[in-house]
């Protein structure tokens, strides 16, 4: 098991170093550490797909959230917080339009959308509830302990810090990009955002879809990760 957790972790850290776009989101003049052109989507495909460990969050209906639940079908997990002013609301929406898009172009394809607080000092399962409810009554809200919610969010090397605070109340800095896992929950891609839904969807099918003969992750890693 110690094996497995240095490997995965000597992988995820060397696929994030080719992958600068896999950055902090900061409030600090409202703008990311590594910005991109508006409307671009753009991913890395890791080589192999990493196995998830195991954790125990809690659901916005306040039922257990664990591995198994990540299992069955395809995943776009995405970090954030209900305080957030800008990035979470607007990435949330693209990860919608996107699965819109997707139900018309594929009806075999199943993609899940997952919210996971980075503030659970104030984001309780009834807070998440009500957030995640208007974007799709699909979307699940998942928050924790903070131990339980940095061990979760270190797996994927999500970076995030509370800051100006100010009579109690404050932002979150934090990593931005959305997490591809597999019906194995096993992490198989990172998108930068903004996401442009069109390019996304495109992308999801050509790794959930692959086409027959050759090496498939050659054309999946060439159609996420090559930009425009």
């Amino acid at each position: 098991m110690r094996h497995r957790a240095l490997q995965t972790a000597t992988i995820l850290t060397a696929a994030l170093a080719a992958y600068p776009a896999y950055g902090q989101h900061s409030h600090e003049g409202h703008g990311h550490s590594a910005p991109h052109a508006v409307g671009q989507s753009s991913g890395f495909y890791l080589p192999e797909p990493l196995p998830l460990e195991p954790f125990t969050l809690v659901d916005h209906e306040a039922l257990p959230f664990t591995r198994d639940r990540l299992e069955g079908r395809w995943t776009l997990l995405v970090f954030g917080y209900t305080h957030c002013p800008d990035v979470c609301p607007v990435t949330l929406a693209q990860v919608r339009d996107t699965q819109a898009l997707l139900e018309q172009q594929s009806s075999a394809l199943d993609v899940a959308a997952v919210f996971v607080s980075i503030d659970p000092e104030r984001d309780t399962p009834e807070r998440v509830a009500a957030y995640v409810a208007a974007f799709d009554e699909d979307l699940i809200g998942v928050t924790g302990t903070a131990e339980a919610i940095a061990a979760f969010a270190g797996q994927f090397r999500v970076k995030y810090a509370p800051t100006r605070r100010s009579r109690g109340d404050y932002l979150m800095d934090h990593s931005s990009s959305v997490a591809l896992l597999t019906p194995r929950a096993e992490l198989a891609a990172l998108f930068s955002v903004p996401l442009r839904p069109e390019r996304l969807a495109a992308d999801l099918r050509a790794i959930a879809e692959p086409s027959g003969g050759g090496d498939e992750g050659a054309p999946v890693r060439e159609a996420i990760g090559g930009g425009n």
